[in-house]
């Protein structure tokens, strides 16, 4: 598995924190039934839970990552655009679906019946072969169920040209440095034989 850069992970990490705490508030307006405010009327309560639902829809929405929240039997509550869009589902066949039959790869499914299982977190780098082949960076929380069902979030990043640019990046070193080597023996190789002699002769 290829190591990650601390300013990347660093990202990741505050990523996965943020597009977390946006699906709990986002299932928890949706959800909630024992807030005391939800006993109120309507107009008593406002526009502001609706006005903050909208707004957390858009963030999820047109975030370029993938967010996907399952429920205890890895069912698909919510999945966001781009995680449709990296696995080639529409939204109709991607609710109520489990995560196998969504991602339709093992590891990510594996990952995430994980940490449902110990209540934990953890972040993988995952090649997917369908729709397309991509390398995605996988990070999964598994969190005790609550308002909405929820039991564990999945943020998925592709990484897939970044780790394109970085075999590039070792394939040109290797060629520099074998280049740089040919002549740099030839020339030792020279030095070598004068110094044994051969330029008395």
């Amino acid at each position: 598995m290829t190591n990650v850069s601390p300013v990347l992970s660093a990202f990741l990490a505050g990523l996965f924190l943020g597009a977390s705490f946006l699906i709990f508030l986002r299932f928890f307006s949706k959800h909630r039934t024992s807030s005391p405010l939800s006993s109120l009327p309507e107009r008593a309560r406002g526009k502001g839970g609706e006005e903050d639902e909208i707004r957390l829809s858009a963030v999820l929405d047109h975030m370029a990552e993938g967010v996907i929240a399952v429920d205890s039997a890895k069912r698909v509550l919510m999945a966001n655009p781009a995680a449709r869009k990296m696995f080639g589902v529409e939204k109709d066949n991607a609710l109520g679906r489990t995560v196998i039959e969504v991602v339709k790869n093992p590891a990510i499914d594996l990952m995430v019946e994980k940490v449902i299982r110990d209540q934990t977190a953890a972040t993988e780098e995952i090649e997917v072969y369908r729709p397309d082949r991509k390398t995605l960076k996988a990070n999964a929380v598994g969190i005790a169920e609550g308002d909405g069902g929820v039991s564990a979030i999945l943020v998925l990043y592709d990484v897939t040209e970044i780790r394109k640019l970085e075999r590039l990046r070792q394939e040109f070193v290797a060629n520099v440095s074998h280049e740089l080597k040919t002549p740099l023996t030839s020339i030792q190789g020279f030095i070598e034989t004068l110094l044994a002699g051969a330029l008395d002769n």
